[in-house]
Order: C-alpha cells, then sequence, then structure tokens
C-alpha cells in the first residue's frame, strides 16, 4: 500500500517491518515488473 501511496504503518509481529534500503530494493524489483500498469493510483 505503501508503494501507491496509501501509507497504513507498520506490519505486526510476526512479519518484520522493511529497512529504508531493503524498501528501495523492493521498489526497483516491483517496478521491473510493471506493477504501475496493474494498479490503481489514488
Amino acid at each position: 500500500m505503501k508503494l501507491i501511496g496509501l501509507d497504513c504503518g507498520g506490519f505486526r509481529l510476526p512479519v518484520q517491518n522493511m529497512n529504508p534500503s531493503l524498501f528501495e530494493a523492493f521498489k526497483t524489483d516491483v517496478s521491473s515488473l510493471g506493477f504501475e500498469k496493474y494498479c490503481s493510483k489514488l
């Protein structure tokens, strides 16, 4: 959700949150998959 501009806060345990560098890597990976084509922007 944060990726499309809706920050819902952190995960609850037992799921761990991504640190900022991992989130940037995640954004790069998702972008390479063409995610923007399949999501609607708010």
